[in-house]
């Protein structure tokens, strides 16, 4: 057996009698293209909250992992792992079957075309903070075009996705003007260290009134694609939120192993750094949550399940 955090009733999102740490099975079965990760590292995202409230219930929550390779499937297919070496990527909860499928317990089992190796250079925290936010931002900028040269703007830019989309932006996509939004000075300063060229703040009772012309593409984090899409004038809009005439929405998707891949060499360069604005421990997942949904935070949440 294992613990397991667990979405247990359909209350209001982030309140504390949401989830449980719940004893459970831990997964065993295996198939060829598959591996058992003893997870050391899980971080947070919006969409765990959003999913407390989704059943069937109990449903382990969590994508993001990073842990030891721990079991390999007797008939091998595509692994070609060894127990004990270091991986990070997305489980992939289904509707159908939440129970054993969150990253947030003690074991993962998990298909090899959906986590790799992690980078020498990196923590299992700073891996863990990575892999959904990471791919996303991959996904978000092969829709809208982004290529070398490009001039993106981001909303959002201090969030989980923002802080890292920044980042990609410059040193994987070579684009060269990143634009971001924020809501106060303090992030402001924030986005401008991580490398963005243009900052703007904005109240939260007055949006955006007209997009740059040298713009090429947008990448929406706060639910503003809509009203994006009616300025942007065949722009391509990207957006992690939300979906409507002219914004591509990629809410639905997780990463897959070839797109964490194009990011190794920038996180093992250092050009890529994982941004991290606070570690909880495994037994303090409600307090993590409530800082996720009420604290503004700057970068990423994460759950460490013991010392590094």
């Amino acid at each position: 057996m294992m613990q397991a955090w667990q979405s247990v009733c359909p209350h209001s999102p982030g309140a504390r009698d949401t989830i449980a740490c719940n004893r459970v099975r831990v997964p065993m079965r295996l198939d060829g293209d598959q591996v058992q990760v003893r997870v050391r590292a899980a971080a947070l995202n919006p969409i765990d909250v959003y999913r407390l409230e989704e059943g069937p219930f109990p449903h382990t929550i969590g994508y993001d992992f990073a842990g030891t390779v721990e079991r390999l499937p007797d008939a091998r297919r595509e692994c070609s792992w060894e127990r004990g070496d270091h991986v990070f990527g997305c489980v992939h909860p289904s509707g159908r079957s939440f129970d054993d499928s969150g990253s947030l317990q003690e074991y993962v089992v998990v298909n090899v075309g959906q986590c790799t190796r992690m980078p020498d250079n990196l923590s299992f925290t700073e891996a863990a903070s990575t892999a959904l936010v990471g791919t996303t931002v991959v996904q978000a900028f092969d829709a809208g075009r982004l290529h070398r040269g490009g001039d993106i703007l981001i909303t959002g830019g201090a969030g989980g996705v923002g802080s890292i989309a920044i980042q990609i932006a410059k040193a994987v996509y070579e684009a060269d003007t990143v634009r971001v939004t924020v809501h106060t000075e303090a992030q402001a300063e924030f986005c401008r260290r991580l490398g963005a060229d243009h900052v703007t703040i904005l109240h939260s009772d007055v949006p955006m009134q007209a997009l740059p012309s040298s713009v090429t593409c947008v990448l929406d984090c706060t639910h503003e694609g809509r009203q994006l899409a009616t300025m942007a004038k065949g722009i391509p809009i990207v957006s992690i939120t939300s979906s409507g005439a002219g914004v591509t929405s990629i809410a639905a998707r997780t990463g897959r192993r070839s797109e964490l891949e194009r990011l190794l060499p920038a996180l093992e360069s250092g050009r890529v750094r994982p941004v991290i604005d606070r570690v909880f421990k495994f037994g303090d997942v409600p307090a993590a949550i409530n800082h996720l949904s009420y604290g503004h935070p700057m970068g990423k949440v994460v759950i460490t399940f013991e010392q590094e």
